[in-house]
């Protein structure tokens, strides 16, 4: 079971379910804030407000990480391993390095 959940695949999925879960209230606030009418709610209305809000989320949750969590986590691991307290991150080997440093 510890092999399985820490598969290195689970963790854009936790960054993203996590910035999710942080910002899904305020979308949720934000979407009924700008209605100009009343809702008469069915199950059809319920269920693509509901898809609507998933959708939502997903979509400023991902520009969310993407613009600033995963900045910040490189900056940290650089001052950080500057500093002497973590490694430094490493170069990844699928890409080519510029032919001017030998």
């Amino acid at each position: 079971i510890n092999e399985f959940l820490s598969w290195s695949g689970f963790v854009p999925l936790a960054r993203l379910s996590y910035c999710m879960y942080l910002s899904h209230f305020t979308i949720i606030m934000w979407y009924n804030s700008v209605q100009k009418t009343n809702i008469t709610y069915s199950t059809e209305v319920y269920i693509y407000y509901c898809l609507a809000n998933v959708f939502m989320t997903a979509g400023v949750s991902l520009l969310l990480v993407v613009c600033f969590e995963m900045p910040i986590l490189h900056a940290e691991k650089l001052l950080f391993g500057g500093l002497g307290l973590a490694s430094m991150p490493k170069p990844r080997k699928d890409v080519k390095q510029d032919k001017f440093e030998k």
